[in-house]
């Protein structure tokens, strides 16, 4: 029995991976359990973060009792399968709609010792140092290039797109303040960014840090071993290189990057 923790800096990759989980035998990966969320919400102004990572670990015990006994959950699919990407999946996509449903989930034939999977982005980000601290959960953060994050952000409906990371910023104090505080769009976009990986590196002894280039780039199944995740179907991975967006806002990025990142130049120098 394996409880897993995925990650990361959002649109790195993070339901890619979540994908690649679901795909392997005797697995079973979320994406964002809406119940979750709530609870933190609810927990944050009574209850410390590391009370809420031994919630999880509850609650992860429970999503494993239901699974096993036939119970539907609400999970997020598109066709049946676990999606790869939320969003648009080329460059003449313009279409604004998510791309996946909410249904009631199940997967018959689990047997008691299957590796469960959770991915959320900023709630996890939020309380990633008290998980990290339970022992309880192999936790996997995945990073990727600031400019192809960013640009993403700025070209999907996606909280960071605004300056915001609510579920992070319930229980991470540095994030709640920096979301707030009044300054450029895109300044906050990097140090949002740079802050993220500057609690990643942290946490570095403790966690996998994934490179999101090095999992959609050949080999990539050498760096996804220590998750399980014994092959990769190729059919799943459509890596978004730099020019899938707009060159002058990759230039923008670059710049304010250069500018304004610290920490995060450790994992990208530019």
């Amino acid at each position: 029995m394996r409880d897993i923790v995925l990650t990361g800096i959002p649109r790195s990759g993070t339901t890619l991976l979540t994908a690649l989980m679901d795909s392997q035998p005797a697995s079973v990966a979320l994406n964002e359990p809406q119940w979750q969320y709530d609870a933190m919400a609810a927990m944050k102004d009574r209850t410390p973060a590391a009370g809420f990572a031994r919630w999880l670990i509850g609650d992860f015990a429970d999503i494993r009792r239901k699974l096993l006994q036939g119970i539907a959950i609400p999970e997020r699919r598109r066709n049946g399968t676990a999606p790869t990407n939320y969003y648009r999946s080329h460059a003449g996509d313009r279409r604004p709609d998510i791309h996946y449903e909410l249904v009631p989930f199940t997967r018959p034939g689990l047997t008691g010792d299957f590796t469960l999977a959770v991915k959320h982005n900023g709630l996890y980000l939020g309380v990633l140092p008290e998980l990290a601290a339970t022992g309880h959960f192999t936790i996997a953060a995945i990073v990727r290039h600031p400019a192809g994050a960013i640009a993403s952000w700025r070209d999907t409906k996606v909280p960071p797109g605004k300056g915001l990371l609510p579920g992070a910023a319930g229980y991470w104090k540095e994030m709640r303040e920096l979301t707030a505080a009044p300054m450029d769009l895109l300044e906050k976009q990097v140090r949002m960014y740079d802050l993220i990986c500057q609690r990643l590196l942290s946490l570095k002894d403790n966690i996998l840090l994934l490179r999101y280039e090095d999992i959609t780039g050949p080999g990539g199944e050498k760096a996804l071993a220590p998750l399980g995740i014994a092959s990769v179907d190729p059919a799943m991975i459509t890596p978004r290189k730099l020019d899938f967006y707009d060159p002058a806002l990759i230039a923008r990025i670059q710049e304010a990057y250069a500018k304004f990142a610290r920490a995060a130049k450790a994992l990208y120098p530019a």
